[in-house]
């Protein structure tokens, strides 16, 4: 019997006529919206039961073009490496959604790949650390985009098929913790992410002064010191040169304005003036600031987030900086960047300019950049596109063959013979391979402790395991140095 019914019948019983109308009402428009919403209740907890991948499934655009390495093991680390220099968007004609690919990849950042992949192999060979355990690895190209990092991060988390986010789709979730990333731009996303999971960061590059709070990121970790090291270093610089008048140029992003009132404060308490400061950003990279074109000051001091948008401003301000003699003194993030370098040879703001760089250390073997040949790895994609950047070859792909030299507009051929990559991988002043090198050991030597401390202490509870998860050993002979 319809349950409306049923009421009516009830109040009619116990109240006669009256008031039964508007009751009735009431109740029947009550009882109709409990059974809808149990109806849709049941329609939904089916569907999910018919359908389980659907109630974790997470849709993220895909790029053109994929850059990941993988090896599996009996514990997996992550690596998220920056090769490509930035993100471009196109679409086919009569199209409305624009897809994605990475363009500008540098052999200078391809060796630091070629580091983590080195040590990794190192120590599977070694029966040192993690003896009888075989280290494997899950890696991604960020193209230094915040976006894509994230992206990377969720895959390498779920597995290789599917980005589900609190949910892994591998048979043995075995990922123990990430290397990367090398700017500070993708490593802090790429820390607010790992933070919320616990797992343990340990970035080659990133020197953001936030990354230090440990409330917030309480398991990352790098082999490089922050920016506040660095702030000392520019007072003690303008001091001795009793330079105390400069002007500051930093990124338009929250890194960038974080700085530069650091940078204020602590000139200020020095008693160095400053003349003008300017935030860049892609609305005005391609305009001269009129504080920079009026300015008296000699020194002026690049800071903020890495970024091409930056370097681009530099290009385009770089007659003026040079036709007035400016000095600029760089941060060390920026020592060995492969686009300052590139637009430095093109005249560019290399011009009686200083910048910070830390101490150089080498891989004592380099037996992983011997051998760099795209006949021997024909299956790398990251060399494919070095090959095609360098000698603006085709490869053979079709799809790459016919974008590249659209994104890079200049003329491309077929090469007639193997032209050898590994003579220009000769960077013997570039410090970040090792950086990646002892990340890569000094993580694994935090797991082998671990390991022999769960062999030692069987039943331990969940509490300490947590403990050693966020825990990352320091080995402090004068190689292996953390900064936290």
């Amino acid at each position: 019997m319809n349950p409306c019914v049923s009421v009516l019948l009830v109040l009619i019983h116990l109240l006669g006529h009256r008031r039964v109308h508007t009751v009735c009402i009431f109740c029947c428009l009550v009882l109709t919206m409990l059974l809808l919403l149990f109806v849709l209740c049941v329609t939904f907890c089916i569907s999910e039961i018919q359908d389980p991948a659907a109630q974790c499934h997470l849709t993220i655009k895909n790029y053109t073009f994929d850059y990941k390495y993988s090896q599996e093991g009996d514990i997996i680390i992550g690596g998220i490496f920056t090769v490509h220099s930035w993100v471009k968007r196109w679409k086919q004609k009569g199209r409305t959604l624009y897809n994605r690919m990475c363009i500008g990849a540098h052999p200078r950042e391809y060796t630091h790949l070629r580091a983590f992949l080195f040590a990794i192999e190192e120590i599977n060979n070694s029966s040192d650390i993690l003896p009888n355990v075989t280290l494997g690895y899950h890696i991604y190209d960020s193209c230094g985009h915040e976006n894509k990092v994230i992206k990377d991060v969720l895959q390498i988390l779920s597995g290789h098929t599917v980005t589900a986010p609190n949910y892994s789709c591998m048979e043995n979730d075995a990922v123990v913790g990430f290397i990367g990333d090398l700017h500070s731009g993708t490593s802090l996303p790429m820390a607010q992410l790992l933070s919320l999971y616990g797992y343990t960061q340990i970035s080659y590059g990133a020197r953001e002064p936030l990354l230090s709070n440990k409330r917030l990121y309480p398991n990352f970790f790098r082999t490089v010191p922050d920016e506040k090291i660095q702030y000392a270093a520019y007072v003690k610089l303008l001091e001795r040169f009793q330079w105390n008048w400069v002007g500051i140029i930093t990124s338009d992003d929250d890194s960038g304005r974080r700085e530069l009132q650091e940078l204020v404060k602590l000139f200020t308490s020095h008693q160095i003036c400053i003349e003008f400061t300017f935030l860049v950003s892609e609305n005005n990279l391609d305009h001269v600031p009129p504080a920079l074109k009026a300015s008296s000051t000699d020194v002026i001091i690049i800071c903020g987030s890495y970024s091409l948008t930056y370097i681009k401003f530099l290009y385009n301000v770089a007659p003026l900086l040079k036709n007035k003699n400016k000095t600029l003194i760089l941060p060390s993030s920026w020592s060995l960047a492969t686009d300052l370098i590139i637009y430095r040879e093109n005249g560019s703001p290399g011009n009686c300019s200083l910048v910070f760089s830390i101490p150089i250390n080498n891989i004592t073997k380099k037996e992983f950049l011997n051998i760099v040949q795209l006949c021997n790895q024909p299956s790398d994609p990251l060399l494919e596109d070095l090959w095609m950047t360098l000698f603006h070859c085709y490869t053979g792909n079709k799809l790459k063959d016919f974008l590249m030299p659209l994104a890079d507009q200049n003329p491309y051929c077929h090469c007639s013979e193997e032209m050898k990559l590994n003579k220009l991988f000769n960077f013997s002043g570039d410090a970040t391979p090792y950086q990646v090198y002892i990340a890569v050991y000094i993580m694994a030597q935090a797991l082998h402790k671990l390991n022999i401390f769960l062999n030692y202490n069987k039943k331990t509870n969940a509490s300490i395991i947590y403990d050693y998860k966020r825990w990352v050993s320091i080995v402090n002979s004068g190689y292996f140095i953390i900064f936290i």
